[in-house]
């Protein structure tokens, strides 16, 4: 496995960057990869602030309006004191969560930084289910049954779900038969059934079942590479807000060579039709009978990438070597594909099942926890913060170094994370 034992100057074509800017809904775990592949301590803009972000960073600037047009993204950039002598060409600019369903915000980005990411219109056609299902036909993978509008189905038909397009994290995913019960859809939604197919807030796919795999890829004109893959926690194995909602993930998993040989193929046609490079995570139900069936695209830092991470293989050394900003410490082949001898991890998100008042003794009691088990930690300044039934507190980590079978890793992971979830839950 590739790691950076000595982190390389950023070095572009103009010469080199001063600073490198993360932004994204969270981006903690982009900040760690990020300062472990270049030894540069990042601007990072988020959501949250957290505690162990602000630590790595050389400053932290929270976004309480995120999800705007991007305004207000730029606005807090431009008036931060942290980017005064850094603004321009010379900083770099790498996206997380979030970004990729706001082309304008990514627009304005690349007006005014040099952005390792895709443009706009790149971001529309990734991020396009028309382009998802053309890529399918022609990459001998699968593609679920995607209509706009879904006729009357029976009560209680769970077969369909209804899914926005434009979001993330699979917090607003929902089952059709949440909506019909014998009755129509909500107001708003039926409204959307008349809407143009690109116009539209959500739309029906057919579920499919089996597990759920995020498949972290680097496309590049010369050879795209697989760095490995992660199986997402579903609602059987984790509490959540919601059905469908990220809770976590384990990996690295293997793929089949054939399944390999379908992903590189997937690659291929996405860089030829959008010249898109860098990292890509490709989003896939694998069924009982080892089909690949496409969910869709996301052309950034992704949660499940910290799995990789934490497994000795950095995305972001990757991602900067397709940019052409340095050169990797090794060459890279299939790094975390391997069916046995490395590490396994599991990382999972810790959402409050009850009110949690942030008070002073409850942070520093969470600061006071392992930082290699426990990460996105609340900052001192979330004190009397309330954090809702349902919100994210924090994460959990843990690895497995057995040679066990897949399954018994699995589960062994789960249950070491879910006992540092109850010593998170229960911090007073």
């Amino acid at each position: 496995m590739c790691k950076v034992s000595h982190p390389t100057s950023l070095q572009g074509s103009s010469g080199q960057f001063s600073k490198v800017i993360l932004v994204g809904f969270s981006v903690r775990s982009l900040a760690e990869a990020t300062v472990a592949a270049t030894g540069v301590q990042p601007i990072s803009v988020d959501h949250f602030a957290d505690h162990d972000c602000r630590r790595i960073s050389s400053a932290s600037i929270r976004m309480s309006g995120w999800g705007d047009d991007g305004t207000s993204v730029l606005t807090a950039l431009r008036g931060h004191r942290a980017l005064r002598s850094h603004w321009g060409a010379n900083s770099l600019v790498l996206l997380s969560g979030g970004t990729e369903n706001q082309p304008q915000l990514v627009e304005m980005l690349h007006q005014e930084f040099m952005v390792c990411g895709p443009t706009a219109s790149q971001s529309l056609w990734l991020r396009c289910r028309d382009s998802w299902r053309s890529l399918c036909v022609h990459s001998q993978i699968c593609f679920p049954e995607t209509r706009d509008a879904l006729p009357n189905s029976p009560a209680g038909d769970e077969s369909w779900i209804l899914k926005p397009t434009s979001g993330a994290g699979g917090f607003a995913i929902r089952r059709n038969s949440i909506y019909r019960s014998g009755s129509a859809l909500p107001p708003a939604l039926e409204d959307n059934a008349w809407l143009p197919p690109h116009s539209r807030s959500h739309y029906w796919q057919r579920e499919i079942q089996g597990k759920s795999l995020g498949v972290y890829c680097v496309l590049d004109p010369k050879q795209s590479i697989i760095l490995g893959a992660t199986e997402s926690y579903d609602s059987r194995d984790w509490p959540g807000p919601s059905e469908f909602i990220y809770r976590g993930s384990w990996g690295p998993v293997p793929l089949s060579g054939s399944q390999q040989e379908q992903v590189l193929e997937l690659c291929r046609r996405v860089y030829l039709s959008t010249g898109s490079i860098g990292w890509h995570q490709f989003d896939f139900i694998v069924d009982d009978h080892g089909k690949l069936w496409l969910l869709e695209i996301n052309p950034r830092w992704t949660a499940g990438m910290e799995v990789l991470f934490l497994a000795g293989v950095n995305p972001v050394e990757y991602h900067l070597r397709a940019w052409k900003l340095t050169r990797p410490s090794c060459e890279a082949v299939t790094p975390a594909l391997a069916g046995s001898g490395i590490a396994r991890f599991g990382k999972a998100v810790v959402y409050a099942e009850q009110e949690l008042h942030l008070t002073k003794q409850r942070i520093a009691a969470l600061h006071a926890l392992n930082p290699v088990n426990f990460a996105d930690l609340p900052a001192l300044d979330m004190e009397e913060h309330v954090v809702a039934p349902g919100q994210p507190l924090l994460t959990v980590r843990t690895q497995d170094c057995s040679a066990d079978h897949r399954d018994i890793v699995r589960e062994n992971l789960l249950r070491e994370l879910a006992r540092f979830r109850s010593q998170a839950l229960n911090v007073s």
